[in-house]
């Protein structure tokens, strides 16, 4: 009866010695998996440019995935890689306003705050700010309007700098508009009143003295941040 009592405390502990072990195996396993896990989503937030981009998630890849709608490519990306800007697939030939408008404070701002200021002048003034308007009203490609908005002169530069890039990713997407060697406005203002910067997507240079507001030939193109 003692040997029999003796025999089922040791298998008692060996099931427990067993249960120990299959749980430390188990936790090992967890924390090499969630830091693996952490490790990949560092690399994902790591963005370059020359990356897809998809709004409708707000993902971002190095090479097209099948069956997903594209809406950009990375042109910009800040010091940490978590934040940059994607120009978007279309273009269209505007005037900046049309009515030449004034607003000097864009010339300080980013793109986003620029054209929100541009369009709340010109709907106090009853005037037109046709290029700030396309943008803000873009909605193609999963792009939600209000998401997108007209570069300043130094968001602008960004985007010619990294011109032949952002090309050879367009080329790739069916549809999508090729950045031109033409002048682009930007949302900065000029001291002038109806003159507005500019930048020549051929020689890179800036204008800000020749670009007449209702001029209806120069290049709009939207981007978005993230």
């Amino acid at each position: 009866m003692e040997k029999q009592e003796k025999k089922s405390k040791k298998e008692i502990w060996k099931e427990i010695s067993r249960d120990f072990w299959a749980l430390c195996h188990e936790l090992r396993l967890l924390w090499f998996s969630r830091r693996e896990s952490s490790e990949l989503e560092k690399k994902i937030q790591k963005k370059k440019i020359g990356m897809f981009y998809y709004a409708q998630d707000k993902s971002f890849s190095e090479e097209l995935i099948p069956n997903k709608t594209v809406s950009g490519v990375v042109y910009h990306v800040d010091k940490t890689g978590e934040h940059g800007l994607v120009v978007l697939l279309h273009q269209v030939q505007l005037p900046w306003s049309s009515d030449e408008l004034y607003v000097f404070k864009t010339n300080k701002l980013n793109g986003k705050k620029n054209t929100r200021y541009i369009l709340k002048t010109a709907k106090r003034l009853g005037q037109k700010a046709e290029a700030a308007e396309y943008c803000a009203n873009y909605a193609y490609d999963s792009v939600n309007a209000g998401e997108a908005f007209l570069p300043s002169i130094d968001e602008l530069e960004y985007l010619y700098k990294n011109k032949r890039l952002v090309n050879e990713k367009l080329a790739l997407i069916d549809g999508a508009d090729l950045l031109d060697g033409w002048y682009y406005w930007s949302s900065s203002d000029n001291s002038n009143f109806n003159i507005a910067l500019s930048q020549s997507f051929h020689s890179g240079r800036v204008y800000c003295c020749c670009n007449l507001k209702y001029c209806s030939h120069y290049y709009v193109r939207p981007v978005v941040a993230f």
